[in-house]
């Protein structure tokens, strides 16, 4: 068995390296041999220092996929879910930026990028359908997607 002061070492060295929410910490320092009571003991002072801080991490990790990452709400809400944070959690996260993030921006942003030069009403079906998953791919909404590209849900351009 390893020391708690061990553990609360090895995981200071984890956090020298990027932040880490308290689920992450718990499966790195298992796999390190810490036993669960060692655990959480440091994981409880990590968090009386500051170290650790999930719903910071929750808030500023859901921004940067928003805005930096352009993902949209299903995308940030499985790499959340990666991350350890329940349901409830990044629903609450997700409600919180709203007004901080546009969804319909960042599929314009992604469409523009996509097109270069063309414009939506050039594209062919296959071309739209493909527009579509790809978008669909990054987590975005469907009515979200139909709204920005201003087709229906068959894919025919609407003037």
């Amino acid at each position: 068995m390893k020391k708690a002061d061990n553990a609360l070492n090895a995981a200071l060295k984890l956090l020298s390296y990027r932040r880490y929410t308290s689920f992450e910490l718990v499966k790195k320092l298992t796999d390190r041999g810490f036993n669960e009571n060692q655990i959480k003991s440091t994981i409880k002072r990590l968090s009386e220092l500051g170290y650790v801080e999930d719903e910071a991490i929750l808030y500023d990790y859901s921004v940067y996929l928003a805005k930096e990452g352009l993902l949209g709400k299903f995308k940030i809400k499985e790499k959340l879910q990666r991350r350890g944070f329940n349901r409830a959690e990044i629903n609450q996260a997700l409600k919180k930026i709203k007004t901080e993030v546009s969804f319909e921006e960042s599929v314009s942003l992604w469409v523009k990028k996509k097109l270069k030069e063309r414009k939506i009403s050039e594209l062919s079906r296959k071309e739209k359908e493909k527009l579509v998953r790809f978008l669909i791919n990054k987590g975005f909404e469907l009515a979200t997607i139909v709204n920005i590209l201003k087709i229906d849900k068959e894919g025919v351009y609407e003037s």
